[in-house]
């Protein structure tokens, strides 16, 4: 659509692909699921992230993946509800500055791999329901992330990882954080705060001039 925008007017199902080629989606307020069953889908963005303007996410694909080829915008909710999400190195960045967002994973933790998660949300909050797999960066650049009562696990066994924070430290509040990233090491930018358990499985972690706090 080159400059142009495509604008759903309710919740749509998508048994394939979605790809944006050129243009801007905006599906602010509603819902696209991905259903397939039978077969892997993917996401595809050739043009810069923030074109592509999800509302809600939600997929129902048992037993198969539904997978990021290219950085996408959730205003709405991110929902796991059967088969896998893995975004590889592509960032998913949750934006909605009028209202708190949730990640919702009625699976099993392990089957919602994020690459990169990046929050800018003003003064509203990210709510995970469960644990989840980070195997990019975690940034809050503004607003709230409240994992109290579940991890985050940092596991890229092939690169290092950064937790950014560019807000006041107490914003990022993670619930466990476990690092298992083999012979790799996760730096934070800032002094964070902890609520649960801190597990280093494999890998390293790098603190060096900051704190945590538990």
């Amino acid at each position: 659509k080159s400059s142009y925008t495509l604008y759903p007017n309710k919740d749509i199902y998508l048994n394939g692909d979605f790809t944006l080629n050129s243009g801007y989606f905006s599906g602010t307020g509603y819902k696209v699921t991905f259903n397939n069953t039978t077969s892997n889908q993917y996401i595809y963005n050739m043009t810069t992230a923030s074109n592509l303007q999800f509302g809600n996410i939600y997929i129902d694909k048992l037993p198969y993946t539904l997978y990021l080829a290219g950085g996408i915008y959730v205003n709405g909710d991110f929902t796991l509800n059967s088969g896998y999400f893995t975004g590889t190195s592509y960032t998913v960045t949750f934006n909605n500055t009028g209202a708190n967002q949730y990640i919702y994973n009625n699976t099993t933790a392990s089957y919602l791999q994020f690459g990169s998660i990046y929050v800018d949300k003003s003064s509203y909050t990210l709510y995970p329901n469960k644990d989840i797999y980070v195997n990019g960066n975690f940034t809050l650049n503004s607003g709230y992330f409240s994992g109290t009562g579940y991890t985050v696990t940092f596991n890229n066994t092939g690169a290092t990882q950064y937790i950014y924070n560019n807000t006041t430290a107490s914003n990022l509040q993670f619930g466990g954080l476990t690092v298992d990233k083999s012979s790799f090491t996760l730096y934070p930018s800032s002094n964070i705060y902890v609520n649960g358990d801190f597990n280093v499985s494999s890998g390293y972690f790098d603190c060096y001039n900051r704190s945590t706090s538990h």
